[in-house]
């Protein structure tokens, strides 16, 4: 009778819990409208990678192995939408070691300017990897957004993590000028 169970609906792992969270933060209107961040998927890439990098950088401090389960829980979504987008098995391999290698040089990035507490420095960050899909208001916003979900994210305990339950501040407040 083992069979049955093949057919059955899995529950999420809870590295992939927590990385469909981190990207539904990452989706919220308010980045787009307020935040004049670009809806197009270099623009939702950029606001992805921040969230992931804030994500991380408490979650690796918290359990490195976790961590990595959540890092290539991205890298399976990254991989299912380029297939959806249609690049070829001729590229395939080039487009997914580009992301890859994105999104972990912004997460060290990120991670340095974050744990300076450094608005300029994250600003920075922000508009050498996004300055041509993130707008001015973005630029203005975003770095407060981000140190503000740093400071909650990282009081955050490995249960919030666990239960895919991230504190993120209110994106709409913090993507307008101050």
């Amino acid at each position: 009778m083992a069979i049955f169970g093949l057919f059955k609906p899995r529950k999420p792992r809870p590295e992939q819990r927590l990385y469909e969270s981190v990207l539904s933060a990452a989706r919220n209107p308010a980045f787009y409208d307020e935040g004049g961040a670009d809806d197009t998927v270099d623009g939702r890439f950029e606001i992805l990678a921040l969230h992931m990098a804030i994500a991380y950088r408490r979650l690796n401090a918290l359990d490195e192995a976790f961590a990595q389960a959540f890092f290539d829980a991205f890298v399976k979504d990254m991989d299912v939408n380029l297939r959806e987008l249609g690049v070829g098995d001729a590229r395939f391999g080039k487009k997914m070691k580009h992301i890859v290698q994105s999104l972990y040089g912004r997460i060290q990035a990120y991670g340095s300017a974050l744990g300076d507490a450094d608005e300029e420095a994250v600003r920075a960050v922000l508009t050498r990897n996004g300055g041509d899909v993130i707008g001015a208001a973005g630029l203005d916003g975003f770095p407060r957004y981000a140190l503000a979900a740093d400071r909650e994210i990282g009081a955050a305990p490995i249960e919030a993590f666990s239960s895919a339950d991230l504190p993120w501040p209110d994106a709409a407040g913090a993507c307008v000028k101050a």
